[in-house]
Order: structure tokens, then C-alpha cells, then sequence
């Protein structure tokens, strides 16, 4: 997976503090319990989702009866550069429609976005099947994909699957001059065109996303900006000024939980104690008196989970150096005392996840 370079600290930073460095896949995994946890929340996910679908489907959606779908549809090569959701959303006549959202943790536009979110819309297509949920009428249901990325790099596309098939006829690698071969009157071209599935993607680039075209329900839009803030590294700068909407957060009847999700991901992107510190003190700030008990017990939560995870990642490290000096995956298990299938998911190339992660509350249910 490519990160973008974590920019050096400021010199009156870098006196008394240096910047961290994180293992790809702890950064990683660090993005993907908030992605999952703070918009695999019903409530927040509907604001951001209902602004982002086509209104074909927004207007006809019954929002109170969407239902996050549960299970692994993204294959292991998607899976290490992107994290993904999938809402069941109702409609009004009677049919689902599935809204994909995909979370580009990459640092630069990727070319074949289109085709690997092609292989996601099969997998759960035939998954649908397998669990002989089609609908009655035969059909499968439609699934809109929405592509939320977080790189600094302008990614030039329309979104269209056919832009990366060739028909033999482009002038020129634009997505504009491939676009226009779907409307020509060449007879040929028009051939080769009906042979090419084609969809198109909705492309939510976070960090060009202009202020108004934010969401107004204000926990998703907390969410995105906390995710912008992350890339442009004004951390601390997002805590000050969302300081109304981070109060918000504790009026839920989730608001612990939300909280400690918005806390961890603050105090793991931020790039030095400094930047930590200072960004701690500003969302207990923000709280006020009535709520900094709660932020307090939440940064003690993450950090007794932190030395839990600590203890996790050095037993990976562990296994990942056995397997390098040619140990069985059988004899690891045997001399370790650890679990065969957690030592067998690291030999196949697998970041096993912690165990005993904090759900939603209402996932319990």
C-alpha cells in the first residue's frame, strides 16, 4: 500500500518532539476501525450516504430501514488498499438497492478503481444468490459505488467503467475523448461498445470537497472533515473549530462509544506527543466540565487497548520472523503456544485483527 510521506514537524516541534513513524499496516488499521465504526453507524451514515446517491434512489429510499450488511466481499488485493461498507437501503416499491462506499486509502488516483469495483458488485451479486436473496421478480438489485478518496492527488476521471476498456478508436487517453466513443455513430465502435458492461461511480475526493457541498447533518460532516483534517494535518486546528459538534457527540445515547471512535483516530494520526497533547486538550476543551470525564475515561480505554495491541503486533512480529527463518506454520504454533489459524494468516499475508474490538452498541442487539 503507498502512504503519502508524514510531512517533518515544525522546528519549534522538532525540539522537544520527533515525528512518529507508523507500520503501514497499523496506519492502516487505524483508518479502518473509524471509517467502519464512526459510518457503519446508521444515523451518521444516512446523512453523509443521502448526499451522495443518485436521487433516483435517494428520494425512493426508506432511510429508517437501512441495514448494514455484514461479511467480506472485497478480495485480499482490494482489501490491503481500501476499506469498504455496504448498506441495504429499501425503496418505496418494494425492492433493495445496495450502496457500496469504499474508503481509498492510497495516496495517488488508481486507474483500475473501476474494474476492481466491478469483481466487489460480483462477489456480493453471487453472494446474494448463494443466500437466495434476490429479489422475486429475478433481477439483481442495483449497487451504487461510492469511491471516497483521501489522496492529495487530482484524480482525472469521470467515473465511467468504459474509460478503461479499449474499443480500438480513442484519439487520446482522455476520460473526455473515451467518453464520447459511447455516443458515436461509428458502426464498429457502436458493436465493440455493446460488448463492455459499464456503470459509474460516484467520486467523493475529501480533500477538494468545497465547505457547501458538505453534508449538513452535522455528525457525517464531523466525520469527513476529521478525515480531511487528518491529511492536511491541522488536527488540532479541526478540534478547535468543531469544538459545538464534538459536544454533540456525548448528547447520544452511543456518545461513549463515538467519542472514544473520534479520540483514537485524532490521537493516531497525529504526528508527535505535541500534536497529541494539544489536540486532547482541545477536545476536552470542547466538551466542557459535563463532558471531559468522559474523554478522560476514553483516552484511559485507549490506552490500556493500546498496550493490549502493542502485545498483538510484537506476536505478529514474532511469527513473521519465524516464518522468515523457514519455521513451520505447525512448529510456530507448537513452541509459540499461539493459535494455528492466527500463525496461518500471517503466512498467507494477512494482518490479523485484534480480537475483543469494541462494537457499536447496537450491533449487539
Amino acid at each position: 500500500m503507498s502512504e503519502t510521506p508524514k510531512d517533518q514537524p515544525s522546528s519549534s516541534e522538532a525540539d522537544d518532539d520527533h515525528v512518529r513513524t507508523h507500520d503501514d499496516d497499523q496506519v492502516r488499521a487505524h483508518k479502518d476501525r473509524f471509517f467502519q465504526g464512526y459510518f457503519g453507524i446508521a444515523d451518521i451514515a444516512r446523512g453523509f450516504l443521502s448526499t451522495v446517491v443518485p436521487p433516483t434512489i435517494a428520494d425512493a429510499a426508506d432511510w429508517e430501514r437501512m441495514e448494514l450488511v455484514r461479511g467480506a466481499f472485497v478480495d485480499e488485493k482490494l482489501g490491503v488498499a481500501a476499506t469498504d461498507l455496504l448498506w441495504r437501503i429499501p425503496n418505496t416499491s418494494g425492492d433493495d438497492a445496495y450502496v457500496l462506499v469504499l474508503w481509498e486509502h492510497q495516496s495517488r488516483p488508481d486507474k483500475w478503481i473501476a474494474l476492481r469495483l466491478l469483481r466487489y458488485q460480483v462477489n456480493v451479486w453471487m453472494k446474494l444468490l448463494q443466500e437466495d436473496e434476490s429479489p422475486a421478480k429475478n433481477k439483481l438489485p442495483v449497487i451504487c459505488c461510492v469511491v471516497l478518496y483521501q489522496g492529495t492527488e487530482p484524480w482525472n476521471s469521470d467515473g465511467w467503467f468504459h474509460e478503461i476498456v479499449s474499443t480500438g478508436s480513442e484519439p487520446d487517453d482522455s476520460s473526455a475523448a473515451k467518453s464520447s466513443t459511447r455516443d458515436t455513430a461509428d458502426e464498429s465502435v457502436s458493436d465493440l461498445n455493446r460488448m463492455v458492461p459499464d456503470f459509474q461511480f460516484n467520486l467523493v475526493r475529501l480533500v477538494t470537497i468545497p465547505d457547501d457541498d458538505l453534508p449538513s447533518h452535522p455528525l457525517a460532516r464531523l466525520g469527513l472533515t476529521l478525515m480531511r483534517a487528518a491529511v492536511e494535518h491541522t488536527l488540532v486546528e479541526w478540534c478547535r473549530a468543531e469544538a459545538r459538534s464534538i459536544k454533540l457527540l456525548l448528547e447520544r445515547d452511543d456518545g461513549q462509544y463515538v467519542i472514544r471512535i473520534v479520540l483514537s483516530y485524532v490521537m493516531n494520526a497525529a504526528r508527535s506527543e505535541s500534536e497529541t497533547n494539544k489536540a486532547a486538550r482541545a477536545i476536552r476543551s470542547a466538551v466542557g466540565p459535563e463532558g471531559e470525564k468522559h474523554v478522560m475515561n476514553g483516552l484511559e480505554i485507549l490506552e490500556k487497548r493500546g498496550e493490549k495491541r502493542g502485545r498483538f503486533n510484537n506476536s505478529i512480529e514474532v511469527v513473521r520472523n519465524l516464518l522468515d527463518a523457514k519455521v513451520s506454520v505447525e512448529d510456530i504454533a507448537r513452541m509459540a503456544k499461539f493459535d494455528r489459524a492466527f500463525v496461518q494468516s500471517i503466512a498467507n499475508g494477512e494482518t490479523p485483527l485484534m480480537p475483543d474490538e469494541e462494537e457499536h452498541p447496537a450491533s449487539e442487539t
